[in-house]
């Protein structure tokens, strides 16, 4: 599925998308954000490096990192089990249900 929608965007294109997110950094937000964070990591993601989930925990307070096997686009491609696991992660941090 991803295939398929990557094939439909020129190669120019998709550098320049590329480029833009890469120039985006939050990082420093990141120490700010005081409710639990989740982060779902495809296996096989071959856009998103796996070392940005450890990355991100530098920088986050309280990041999950869950892991879902796939490829890049794991919300479009594994919509349950990243559902389940979105479910279970507010449903199981009381801050995320006070708040």
């Amino acid at each position: 599925m991803a295939r398929e929608l990557l094939e439909k965007v020129s190669p120019s294109q998709f550098h320049n998308r590329i480029k833009l997110v890469d120039e985006v950094d939050v990082a420093e937000k990141l120490k700010d954000i005081e409710l639990p964070l989740l982060y779902i990591q495809a296996t096989k993601d071959r856009i998103v490096f796996a070392g940005s989930g450890n990355e991100m925990m530098r920088h986050a307070k309280n990041l999950k990192i869950e892991q879902v096997d796939g490829s890049h686009m794991i919300l479009q491609t594994q919509p349950e089990k990243c559902a389940e696991l979105i479910i279970n992660h507010v449903t199981s941090n009381k801050r995320m249900q006070s708040d």
